[in-house]
Protein backbone atom coordinates (compact mmCIF):
# COMPACT_ATOMS: atom_id res chain seq x y z
CA UNK A 1 0.00 0.00 0.00
CA UNK A 2 1.42 3.52 -0.67
CA UNK A 3 1.99 6.33 1.48
CA UNK A 4 -1.15 8.12 0.30
CA UNK A 5 -3.50 5.01 0.45
CA UNK A 6 -2.46 5.18 4.26
CA UNK A 7 -2.93 9.24 4.71
CA UNK A 8 -6.02 8.48 3.50
CA UNK A 9 -7.30 5.56 5.25
CA UNK A 10 -5.80 7.57 8.54
CA UNK A 11 -7.81 10.44 7.88
CA UNK A 12 -10.80 8.77 8.23
CA UNK A 13 -10.05 6.75 10.90
CA UNK A 14 -13.26 7.24 13.56
CA UNK A 15 -11.88 8.34 17.05
CA UNK A 16 -13.50 8.45 20.48
CA UNK A 17 -13.84 11.31 22.96
CA UNK A 18 -10.95 10.06 24.86
CA UNK A 19 -8.80 9.84 21.70
CA UNK A 20 -9.07 13.71 20.97
CA UNK A 21 -6.16 14.76 22.57
CA UNK A 22 -4.70 11.96 20.39
CA UNK A 23 -5.68 13.00 17.47
CA UNK A 24 -3.55 16.26 16.81
CA UNK A 25 -0.68 14.73 17.80
CA UNK A 26 -0.94 12.14 15.71
CA UNK A 27 -2.64 13.88 12.68
CA UNK A 28 -0.17 16.20 13.11
CA UNK A 29 2.95 14.23 12.77
CA UNK A 30 1.33 12.17 9.61
CA UNK A 31 0.63 15.09 7.80
CA UNK A 32 4.30 16.31 8.32
CA UNK A 33 5.41 12.39 7.34
CA UNK A 34 3.69 12.83 3.98
CA UNK A 35 4.76 15.90 2.83
CA UNK A 36 7.15 16.55 0.02
CA UNK A 37 8.70 19.28 2.44
CA UNK A 38 9.08 17.66 5.53
CA UNK A 39 12.36 18.90 6.51
CA UNK A 40 10.61 22.38 6.21
CA UNK A 41 7.57 21.61 7.31
CA UNK A 42 8.90 20.06 10.78
CA UNK A 43 11.37 22.81 11.09
CA UNK A 44 8.23 25.56 10.85
CA UNK A 45 6.16 23.56 13.57
CA UNK A 46 9.31 23.15 15.91
CA UNK A 47 9.66 27.01 15.81
CA UNK A 48 6.26 28.05 16.56
CA UNK A 49 7.73 26.91 20.36
CA UNK A 50 9.10 29.80 21.53
CA UNK A 51 11.53 27.78 23.34
CA UNK A 52 13.12 26.97 20.12
CA UNK A 53 13.75 30.05 18.83
CA UNK A 54 17.67 30.05 19.13
CA UNK A 55 19.08 30.44 15.99
CA UNK A 56 19.62 34.00 14.83
CA UNK A 57 20.90 34.40 11.12
CA UNK A 58 22.31 37.30 8.83
CA UNK A 59 21.73 36.08 5.35
CA UNK A 60 24.10 38.71 3.75
CA UNK A 61 27.46 37.94 6.24
CA UNK A 62 26.52 34.06 5.60
CA UNK A 63 26.72 33.72 9.98
CA UNK A 64 24.58 33.34 12.41
CA UNK A 65 24.03 33.29 16.27
CA UNK A 66 23.27 30.04 18.30
CA UNK A 67 22.72 29.57 21.44
CA UNK A 68 24.90 27.13 23.14
CA UNK A 69 24.36 26.87 26.95
CA UNK A 70 23.66 29.14 29.84
CA UNK A 71 27.22 30.31 30.14
CA UNK A 72 28.95 30.38 26.66
CA UNK A 73 24.92 31.69 26.13
CA UNK A 74 24.93 32.52 21.88
CA UNK A 75 27.79 31.53 19.86
CA UNK A 76 28.50 32.76 16.34
CA UNK A 77 28.41 29.97 13.81
CA UNK A 78 28.87 29.62 9.58
CA UNK A 79 25.06 29.49 8.06
CA UNK A 80 26.10 26.69 6.31
CA UNK A 81 26.84 24.70 9.29
CA UNK A 82 23.62 25.87 11.13
CA UNK A 83 21.62 24.36 8.12
CA UNK A 84 24.14 21.08 8.38
CA UNK A 85 23.17 20.83 11.99
CA UNK A 86 19.33 21.34 11.40
CA UNK A 87 18.86 18.85 8.38
CA UNK A 88 20.68 16.38 10.51
CA UNK A 89 18.87 16.95 13.73
CA UNK A 90 15.56 17.40 11.98
CA UNK A 91 16.47 13.69 10.07
CA UNK A 92 17.05 12.07 13.47
CA UNK A 93 13.32 13.28 14.75
CA UNK A 94 11.84 12.79 11.45
CA UNK A 95 12.81 9.04 11.86
CA UNK A 96 11.77 9.21 15.50
CA UNK A 97 8.16 10.47 14.59
CA UNK A 98 8.72 8.20 12.23
CA UNK A 99 9.28 4.75 14.31
CA UNK A 100 6.47 6.49 16.87
CA UNK A 101 3.79 5.22 14.36
CA UNK A 102 4.90 1.55 15.77
CA UNK A 103 3.76 2.25 19.05
CA UNK A 104 0.22 3.27 18.00
CA UNK A 105 -3.38 1.36 19.14
CA UNK A 106 -4.11 1.97 15.83
CA UNK A 107 -1.44 -0.22 14.91
CA UNK A 108 -3.89 -3.28 14.68
CA UNK A 109 -5.85 -1.76 12.10
CA UNK A 110 -3.51 -1.16 9.91
CA UNK A 111 -0.42 -2.27 8.80
CA UNK A 112 2.05 0.15 9.99
CA UNK A 113 5.10 -1.78 9.02
CA UNK A 114 4.89 -0.49 4.82
CA UNK A 115 4.26 2.88 5.81
CA UNK A 116 6.61 3.10 8.24
CA UNK A 117 9.66 1.82 5.92
CA UNK A 118 8.36 4.01 2.66
CA UNK A 119 8.45 7.15 5.03
CA UNK A 120 12.06 5.71 6.43
CA UNK A 121 13.30 5.55 2.72
CA UNK A 122 12.08 9.00 1.91
CA UNK A 123 13.64 10.92 4.95
CA UNK A 124 16.91 9.04 4.60
CA UNK A 125 16.96 9.83 0.66
CA UNK A 126 15.91 13.87 1.03
CA UNK A 127 19.00 13.97 4.11
CA UNK A 128 21.35 12.07 1.14
CA UNK A 129 20.61 14.70 -1.82
CA UNK A 130 21.08 17.05 0.62
CA UNK A 131 24.73 16.55 1.66
CA UNK A 132 25.76 14.93 -1.99
CA UNK A 133 23.76 17.61 -4.36
CA UNK A 134 24.87 20.59 -4.38
CA UNK A 135 21.54 22.20 -6.06
CA UNK A 136 19.61 20.40 -3.71
CA UNK A 137 21.74 22.11 -0.47
CA UNK A 138 21.44 25.25 -2.21
CA UNK A 139 17.51 24.94 -2.27
CA UNK A 140 17.32 23.89 1.14
CA UNK A 141 19.68 26.34 2.73
CA UNK A 142 17.66 28.84 0.71
CA UNK A 143 14.26 27.50 2.01
CA UNK A 144 16.11 27.43 6.28
CA UNK A 145 16.96 30.73 5.52
CA UNK A 146 13.84 31.82 4.98
CA UNK A 147 11.93 29.94 7.80
CA UNK A 148 14.98 31.24 10.70
CA UNK A 149 14.71 34.92 9.05
CA UNK A 150 10.56 34.95 9.54
CA UNK A 151 11.24 34.48 13.04
CA UNK A 152 14.14 36.49 13.52
CA UNK A 153 12.77 39.14 15.31
CA UNK A 154 11.36 37.08 18.26
CA UNK A 155 14.41 35.43 18.19
CA UNK A 156 16.34 38.54 18.70
CA UNK A 157 14.01 39.79 21.37
CA UNK A 158 14.65 36.40 23.25
CA UNK A 159 18.57 36.52 22.98
CA UNK A 160 18.29 40.21 23.94
CA UNK A 161 15.96 39.02 27.34
CA UNK A 162 19.02 36.27 27.65
CA UNK A 163 22.52 38.05 27.05
CA UNK A 164 21.19 41.67 28.34
CA UNK A 165 22.51 43.23 24.96
CA UNK A 166 20.45 45.71 22.75
CA UNK A 167 22.56 45.79 19.73
CA UNK A 168 22.34 41.78 18.83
Amino acid sequence: MDLYKYYFLLKNVKFTVSDISDLNEYHKKFDILCSDILYSKLLQKILENKKNLNVIIDKESKHGFVYKNDDDKYVNMKLNDIINSSMMKLRDNLLEMNNSFTSKKHDDQYDMKGFIKINEEKIIKKYSDFKEKSEIKNIVSTKFSEIFNDKKNESMDIAKAITNINNF
